[in-house]
């Protein structure tokens, strides 16, 4: 059975310094396993969670009528078996979670000697957070923006300035969150199964973005390895426009000030050459809320060979590629 969350299935995220991240509290338990007795047999089995609202309580592993507790993220142990085949199954999962595979049993041999034998159950969790309704904030925007009455070149400066120093703060505020998740990517995140995680997983980047001045006559920026690309004509004012890629497992960027709409022809350019690709998925770009909820799926292009996707936008706000 192949298991495959909604578009609520926020695969593999956490929301830190507005990026999202893995739900791992802990690394897996490394430390060497117990010696087996003469003759008998032990069995390692690992439990990897990840997404969100995963069960704190951890699950029930069950070998030979011996039950143990794993943690979402963890190692129990079996020993003292004799060789012969062996049924392990992991139970007490709650609602939103299941192993990717579908399979909550698993079959093994131990054979003779006296051997280790892992055993390993990757479980991801859907998101019980409901869509936030609550409308997106503008970033620093100014009075002048908010009201409509219009920026002055002067303030727009003045904006442009602040949109600036505020993306040089997150920058350096993101590194942490930055080396957590190239150790959790690194450790194990990277051959985790992408297959019913709905948004591509991917080699975390560094924070990065692009503060411009766009009127009128259009203007290019370039946020990380994306490209915004705004045609003459779309805007009908100067405004300040800033894009950010947030610290993310993601492909994703937020664009501001949010809400902020125009005419067609705008278009995000995501670039997921660092990511890993799950053969036979057709890619897209995801609207997504500030919960990271799917709001709605703009018309996209993916560019496979140059593994690109572009899609058309008409507003502002967060976007990431899922498939």
């Amino acid at each position: 059975m192949r298991i495959r969350f909604t578009a609520a299935a926020t695969a593999l995220i956490m929301l830190a310094s507005g990026c999202q991240q893995i739900t791992a509290p802990n690394p897996p338990d490394t430390s060497p396993p117990l010696p087996p007795a003469d003759g008998l047999g032990v069995l390692d089995v690992l439990t990897l969670t990840a997404g969100d609202d995963a069960d704190p309580d951890g699950y029930q592993v069950t070998v030979a009528g011996q039950t143990q507790i794993a943690a979402t993220v963890g190692a129990v142990q079996f020993s003292g078996l004799t060789p012969g085949p062996y049924d392990v199954v992991v139970d007490g999962l709650t609602a939103n979670c299941a192993v990717t595979d579908g399979a909550t049993t698993q079959s093994v041999t131990l054979p003779e000697g006296g051997v280790t034998v892992a055993v390993q159950f990757n479980i991801l969790c859907q998101s019980v957070t409901p869509p936030d309704s609550s409308p997106p904030p503008s970033a620093n925007a100014p009075a002048c923006y908010l009201n409509g009455t219009g920026c002055s070149e002067v303030e727009l400066q003045v904006w442009e300035e602040a949109e600036k120093a505020r993306i040089a703060g997150e920058q350096q505020a993101s590194q942490p969150v930055y080396d957590s998740l190239k150790v959790e990517w690194d450790t194990y995140l990277h051959s985790f199964p992408q297959g019913q995680s709905q948004f591509m997983m991917c080699d975390p980047l560094q924070y990065t973005g692009d503060v411009k001045i766009v009127g009128p006559e259009g203007g290019d920026m370039s946020i990380g390895p994306h490209k915004l690309r705004i045609p003459p004509g779309a805007l009908t004012e100067s405004v300040v426009i800033t894009g950010v890629m947030p610290v993310s497992l993601l492909v994703s960027v937020e664009l501001s000030p949010h809400g902020l709409q125009f005419a067609p022809g705008v278009t995000l350019e995501l670039d997921y050459g660092h990511c890993d690709q799950p053969e036979a998925y057709q890619h897209r770009v995801a609207y997504l809320d500030g919960n990271g909820n799917v709001l709605e799926w703009p018309t996209s292009i993916d560019y496979s060979a140059y593994e690109e996707i572009t899609a058309d936008i008409d507003h502002f706000s967060k976007y990431a590629v899922a498939y």
